[in-house]
């Protein structure tokens, strides 16, 4: 079989006419071909070319819309469900039920300081509501922008009070989000359940990226767990806790592909699904073409044992969840078919 010729196919989210139906949300995340000549007796597959557009914006609207942190009445005082709050933007693409005002958005930034305006707008009296987000206290903090050292801090408001910065590892925000009921948006089509994971939040992308169990770098006896700060130790109201990383205003870093063939080959870290056919690095700013190109065809390629009839493409974020696409938007692939 050595003398048969290699086989290039492309496949294009354009030319798959279920688009529409794919999920409630308008959007897809995967898309299938059906092929008008079967691709017959070959064994493996790469992806050579790919171009579709970053579709997520700098805060990724699925996962990284809620900032969470704990506000105590001592630097000793427990971390509770009961004293963990959370401002949050909604998605860019909510609509709210007629007349309701108290929201705010997610949207594209062109600068940390327009993300830190919009936060403070959420975090204010009327930019959210505690019957949607009953971890909301109104007013409670302050996010500032030194564009020097290029970092966010978190100032607590309300007197006497001390605050904790903490991670969408802590077992009481896995809990929270686990309700179902605690973060919820008042939509156009009744109140639902505002999308989210469980393996990042807000905290991280504004730099905040400590982890709930991590060791401090400042490590003292009043260090705790939970408050993932440089020093681990509650900050009184007032004054401002510095975010120990810098801001990544990136929704995602890669792009993965998977294909419907297979022999399970090809597993991504999260271990959610396999035939992993490429990561593809996202380089653009949102809303523009992401192009990619294989540098060399040594790259192991899917292997498989079936004549193929469609080509089925999904595609995930870093952390696994469904990496989403509007109809309107074309993505192109093109594949090289193999006979070895």
């Amino acid at each position: 079989m050595s003398a048969v010729k290699p086989i290039k196919a492309t496949a294009d989210s354009f030319s798959d006419s279920s688009l529409g139906n794919i999920n409630n949300s308008g959007e897809f995340y995967g898309f299938t071909n059906a092929l008008t000549t079967p691709i017959l007796k070959a064994n493996t597959v790469q992806l050579i070319r790919a171009s579709f557009i970053n579709n997520c914006l700098q805060l990724n609207d699925n996962n990284q819309l809620t900032f969470w942190y704990y506000r105590t009445a001592a630097t000793t005082t427990a971390f509770t469900t009961s004293n963990l709050y959370c401002v949050r933007l909604l998605p860019s693409w909510y609509v709210p039920a007629s007349g309701f005002t108290a929201f705010t958005k997610n949207k594209y930034f062109n600068t940390v300081t327009e993300l830190v305006a919009q936060l403070n707008v959420a975090a204010a009296a009327g930019g959210d509501s505690i019957t949607y987000n009953t971890r909301w206290l109104s007013g409670d903090v302050t996010f500032t922008y030194d564009t020097t050292t290029r970092k966010i801090s978190l100032t607590g408001n309300t007197a006497t009070n001390y605050y904790s910065p903490t991670d969408i590892n802590d077992p009481n925000v896995q809990s929270t989000l686990k309700s179902n009921t605690a973060i919820t948006m008042y939509s156009a089509g009744g109140t639902i359940v505002q999308p989210y994971s469980l393996s990042v939040a807000m905290n991280s992308r504004l730099g905040f990226a400590q982890k709930y169990n991590n060791q401090p770098r400042f490590n003292t006896s009043n260090s705790r767990v939970g408050c993932a700060t440089l020093t681990g130790v509650p900050i009184v109201n007032g004054t401002a806790t510095e975010a120990d990383s810098f801001p990544i205003l990136l929704g995602t870093q890669n792009v993965n592909v998977f294909i419907n063939f297979g022999i399970g080959q090809g597993i991504h870290s999260a271990g959610l699904k396999k035939n992993l056919l490429a990561t593809i690095p996202i380089e653009v700013a949102p809303l523009n073409v992401n192009s990619y190109t294989l540098n060399s065809l040594k790259t192991p390629a899917i292997t498989f044992n079936s004549d193929i009839y469609e080509i089925r493409l999904d595609f995930t974020d870093d952390w696994g969840n469904p990496f989403p696409m509007p109809p309107g938007y074309n993505a192109n692939f093109e594949l090289i078919f193999r006979y070895e």
